[in-house]
């Protein structure tokens, strides 16, 4: 499979709660990933109109849904999120974290490789490199 080429389709929620400049890092991030089929959901508890403002601005680069909610809290979000997904996977990132260009790409590529597997977790890093969570494996 080549990179770019469609084999899953993904549904990124994503749940913020007005987070813009980290927001904005994370749409940056999904804009360079070499895997295409996705859709970002972008869970608003927010409450105010700049994060859509923000989804509109990344509309013409991204597929992004702007789900706003009410009642705050990350899990109601991801769930709402999750509702609302059409992806054949479904990953919730956190609104700071940013997507190395080639994550998608492997994912797919692991998870096509392996049928019987139903769930992947991956190692955090800040920009440094420094693990987030020590127990995973390189």
């Amino acid at each position: 499979m080549k990179e770019g080429n469609a084999g899953m389709s993904f549904s990124i929620i994503v749940s913020t709660v007005g987070r813009l400049p980290e927001l904005r890092d994370f749409f940056e991030g999904l804009v360079q990933q070499t895997y295409r089929d996705f859709e970002t959901l972008v869970v608003d508890q927010s409450g105010a109109s700049e994060v859509e403002a923000l989804c509109d601005e990344y509309r013409p680069l991204l597929t992004i849904r702007h789900l706003p909610m009410t009642v705050r809290g990350l899990s109601r979000a991801r769930n709402h999120g999750f509702a609302h997904s059409a992806g054949a996977v479904v990953t919730f990132a956190d609104d700071d974290c940013v997507y190395p260009p080639h994550l998608l790409f492997e994912i797919d590529r692991h998870l096509a490789g392996a049928p019987q597997v139903h769930g992947v977790t991956t190692r955090s890093a800040n920009a440094e490199g420094t693990a987030s969570v020590t127990r995973f494996d390189r």
